[in-house]
């Protein structure tokens, strides 16, 4: 059996789904604190993604197996979470039902603005130079099922770098959302 851990990005949503599912959680709370569960209160910036690699910092060193990263109401964007995660045969999927095409000649301004600054932060310039067909699929929610392979092939250093980016940069949680596949699954 797979050690895997949901990991939850909580603004103000109900939460109590969480009960029903029999793996370990962490719940990040960045709203109110009207929930009977145990969380850990992050500050309302950076939506899910700033969760996300404030986890991954954090637990660098202590990472289960695989890590499952979910909004607080991540049924908008999934209809059987379980059946995904315990189905999953990857190191890398997608949870949101939709998964979209990603095109960078398409995306908005700003969010191409903000692709640049992260790139640059994060020293991933090989993913323009190399990336002569912009395009590459996105999981429209940022939730995904990953494999902790995939996030310690890059140093720690890595990841507060690119914490320190969401911090500063409005428009880097969108910018994520689409770049987060390529993060994962390039070194």
């Amino acid at each position: 059996m797979k050690n895997i851990e949901l990991v939850i990005s909580r603004f103000n949503e109900n939460i109590d789904w969480v009960k029903e599912f029999n793996y370990s959680y962490i719940i990040y709370n960045k709203g109110l604190d009207n929930i009977n569960l145990p969380y850990i209160s992050l500050p309302n910036i950076g939506r899910e993604s700033h969760t996300y690699i404030h986890h991954i910092i954090t637990n660098y060193n202590t990472l289960p197996e695989y890590i499952v990263f979910l909004q607080g109401c991540p049924f908008n964007h999934v209809r059987d979470i379980k059946f995904k995660i315990d189905n999953n045969s990857k190191k890398f999927e997608f949870v949101d039902d939709t998964v979209l095409l990603n095109d960078l000649n398409t995306v908005p301004p700003e969010h191409r603005r903000s692709l640049y600054n992260i790139i640059k932060k994060i020293g991933m310039v090989e993913y323009l130079i190399n990336f002569i067909n912009p395009t590459y699929y996105y999981g429209h929610g940022a939730q995904f099922i990953i494999h902790k392979d995939l996030i310690v092939n890059k140093s720690l250093d890595f990841w507060k770098k690119l914490l320190n980016v969401i911090e500063e940069d409005n428009y880097s949680p969108w910018t994520l959302e689409r770049f987060f596949p390529y993060i994962f699954l390039n070194k």
